[in-house]
């Protein structure tokens, strides 16, 4: 049996599914490619962006990553042609300025092979939080556990653009992530006599590029916005400091706390008003809710006042089975 069998399928299943969705997402033509042009076409596109800054943070790691992928399946012969192509890519790139019209496509490109590599990693988180749920698996993701709400909130905007890429990447991320986390239960599970029994027989070697894999999605999940290793409550984009923001509570605490501040855990909700606070009783002040502990909208509502102390209304609230929610200051530091 091969011994890239398994685990040679990220790769693999990355190339069918650029060739998928490149037409609903403009990204460069794809066939069925050999790893050794993917990984030179990645390189290309990677150069491009040190040139002309085209790609976000968050969009460089993710081609950075597959690129790194690929290269474990390109000979050393084969790596050595691909740098040596690329210098001359390089050189031709700079006497190329970013307007000029023969860079056009090429950045488009480029950002469109982004956007879909961030959608399959992704995928990969999304699966892994999913198996993380079980016994067995569960000491094995530490960081794509706490990225659960950003896994799935990436996998929604997929699934609106393209119903049937999402229904892919899902189903091929999941069948990686049994695979890697299977063959890496037996050393890392904190229920090691429950691993589940491999499927196919384990390759030579392929324990490594399990491990590789799993690391790769880890770095990923590592960028990606919400919650925090360490427990603490994450701010909202857009919201500079703490004392922006007001924590949801009973009225009843509300009163109590009248004009002192709290901290905000991560365990609650806090509230941004979008507008001038109520001043008097028949005021109302539109507002965010946002789950204190990744830092995501929850909802909306409105800020009204009970005698001097800012209260919450609207449809979130009810939700909560509740009419009217009491506010307070948070602190500066949470």
């Amino acid at each position: 049996m091969n011994v890239r069998h398994h685990l040679r399928t990220p790769a693999h299943f990355a190339t069918a599914a650029f060739a998928a969705v490149g037409a609903l997402l403009a990204a460069v033509p794809l066939s069925a490619q050999a790893p050794n042009q993917m990984y030179a076409q990645i390189s290309e596109q990677l150069a491009i962006d040190t040139k002309c800054q085209v790609l976000s943070p968050p969009q460089r790691l993710a081609m950075e990553l597959f690129a790194d992928e690929f290269r474990t399946q390109v000979t050393p012969a084969d790596q050595s042609a691909v740098a040596t192509w690329l210098e001359g890519v390089k050189t031709s790139l700079a006497g190329v300025p970013c307007n000029d019209p023969r860079l056009t496509g090429p950045i488009k490109a480029t950002g469109d092979a982004a956007t879909i590599q961030q959608d399959i990693w992704a995928s990969r988180v999304h699966a892994i939080v999913g198996l993380r749920n079980s016994t067995n698996w569960a000491s094995m993701s530490e960081i794509s556990g706490v990225k659960n709400t950003a896994a799935d909130r990436a996998m929604d905007a997929l699934r609106n653009r393209n119903r049937d890429a999402a229904r892919q990447f899902s189903e091929q991320a999941r069948r990686e992530a049994e695979r890697v986390l299977s063959i890496l239960c037996p050393t890392k599970s904190i229920a090691r006599a429950n691993c589940p029994a491999l499927a196919a027989p384990l390759n030579p070697g392929e324990d490594q590029l399990a491990a590789a894999w799993l690391a790769r999605v880890e770095k990923y999940a590592a960028q990606m916005p919400g919650a925090r290793l360490d427990g603490k409550p994450v701010l909202p984009a857009g919201v500079t400091d703490w004392t922006e923001l007001l924590s949801v509570t009973s009225v009843e605490m509300a009163l109590a706390a009248s004009g002192f501040e709290v901290p905000c855990e991560a365990k609650g909700y806090v509230v941004r008003p979008d507008g001038p606070m109520p001043k008097e009783y028949l005021d109302t002040t539109p507002a965010t809710i946002f789950s204190a502990r990744d830092g995501f909208e929850a909802g909306r509502g409105e800020i009204t006042l009970f005698g001097t102390t800012p209260t919450l209304q609207g449809p979130w609230v009810e939700s909560l089975r509740s009419q009217t929610m009491g506010l307070v200051r948070c602190q500066s530091a949470p």
